[in-house]
């Protein structure tokens, strides 16, 4: 879940971007000519925001025609808001500035780039559920988590319950997507109707400390071994080397149990509706 909301944030932040935007120098400034710069903004998809950077680095020099700057953006707005940049922009899941709010056809391009979104939150549902799926089926195999099962059990039921309909809605809108409006099924929603979603949320975080603590308590049954047979290979027992076998051998047999004792805390708490304890295996580590 994390990684998706980390990809949609991503893919939604973008925007078209101007080649050279860096703030111009003197020369540059007193060498530009404001429709042109206006022009070139617009057919690029800059927002309109970018004028106050012309400003703040060249009114000091010169005289930053802004009207200029306006109509040329205009004119340049309309070399970028095409019907098919508003579909390419939308379908990929890419954000937009305000350019097209001074195009001439500003509200058949918003229209077909919100087809383009619902066609992109499509595909995105779609996956998402899939991908939801998978992770509830790994989970349920692990037995630790037998807790928190049913929750996820009714969570699976209902996630199989709405693939179909997603499906069939994916399908309808990549054949008329381009043409009509079509009613998509987001994420937000998903996770909404979802019955237990935060138990899903709180066995992901369970099974990352369980299977932390299983990986740090096998490794301290090697290292118990290790110390054991340094213990025994020591000839003489008051030496410092069988003072430090054996101290460490301690410390790793202290912090097993702390562990393996917090583990069956852990485990015997879980709860759908309360955050697990994170387990930080730093905290139980043998200098």
């Amino acid at each position: 879940m994390r990684k998706y909301n980390e990809l949609m944030a991503f893919l939604l932040s973008l925007s078209v971007m101007l080649p050279g935007c860096a703030v111009m120098n003197e020369d540059e400034c007193r060498a530009a000519n404001w429709e042109n710069v206006g022009f070139e903004d617009g057919r690029h998809g800059i927002a309109s925001t970018k004028i106050k950077s012309y400003l703040d680095a060249c009114s000091e020099y010169v005289h930053v025609d802004v009207v200029a700057y306006n109509n040329g953006r205009k004119s340049g707005a309309n070399e970028f808001c095409t019907v098919n940049k508003a579909w390419d922009l939308g379908a990929s899941g890419k954000n937009i500035s305000d350019i097209c709010d001074v195009a001439d056809n500003k509200h058949e391009f918003y229209k077909v780039y919100q087809r383009g979104v619902n066609y992109f939150a499509a595909h995105q549902s779609l996956q998402y559920v899939d991908d939801l799926i998978s992770s509830h089926v790994e989970l349920l195999y692990e037995h630790d988590l037998y807790r928190l099962h049913r929750y996820l059990d009714s969570n699976v039921a209902y996630l199989y319950k709405i693939r179909p309909q997603l499906e069939q809605t994916l399908q309808e809108v990549e054949a008329h997507g381009r043409d009509k409006d079509i009613n998509v099924t987001t994420v937000d929603t998903i996770v909404s109707n979802m019955p237990y979603f935060r138990a899903h949320e709180n066995a992901v975080a369970a099974y990352a400390s369980i299977y932390d603590a299983d990986s740090k308590l096998a490794y301290f049954d090697d290292e118990m071994r290790k110390s054991d047979r340094c213990l025994k290979h020591e000839k003489d027992k008051k030496s410092q080397k069988a003072k430090d076998c054996g101290k460490r051998y301690d410390c790793l047999v202290r912090n097993s149990r702390r562990l393996s004792r917090d583990l069956r805390d852990l485990i015997n708490s879980l709860d759908p509706n309360v955050t697990p304890r994170k387990l930080y295996m730093s905290d139980y580590n043998c200098y």
